[in-house]
């Protein structure tokens, strides 16, 4: 496989950074692969009884540090790779399937916290949603949560 731009989202957590990894060693194998770094703020839905449901969008401040995080990611990797950051608003499946899509990626490298039973039907599956979607290969990166 022919690799000119992989896509990684990530959601800062320990589990999300695995894919950056991937996503590392697969530059390693093929130096001239592009890899852009997303995270998505999803806006926060407060719901004001049964009918009124409102979107808050996260504040300037919110942002802010997420970029800083992803600067601080891609300083981590400088002598390895060149990693371009964006972050976005908006549902996180459909905005990495979308990125993906406008940006011509090849590849989306994602990870998957492992959640089975009642803790995927509550928390969802990002993951699961880029699988079904995107218009590009995915590769998801399994990892587990940390047991209490």
């Amino acid at each position: 496989m022919n690799l000119n731009h992989i896509i990684v989202p990530v959601d800062l957590s320990d589990n999300s950074l695995k894919a950056l990894d991937a996503a590392v060693t697969l530059h390693r194998l093929q130096p001239a692969v592009k890899v852009t770094l997303i995270h998505v703020m999803e806006p926060l839905i407060l719901n004001y009884g049964e009918f009124f449901p409102t979107a808050v969008s996260p504040t300037p401040e919110q942002i802010e540090a997420a970029e800083k995080s992803l600067i601080s990611l891609k300083e981590r990797f400088s002598g390895e790779v060149a990693l371009d950051t964006l972050v976005v608003e908006g549902k996180a499946w459909d905005s990495i399937c979308t990125l993906a899509k406008e940006k011509g990626a090849d590849l989306v490298i994602v990870s998957s916290h492992g959640y089975t039973g009642l803790e995927r039907l509550l928390l969802g599956s990002t993951a699961e949603q880029v699988v079904r979607h995107a218009a590009c290969a995915v590769m998801v990166v399994k990892s587990f949560p940390a047991k209490a």
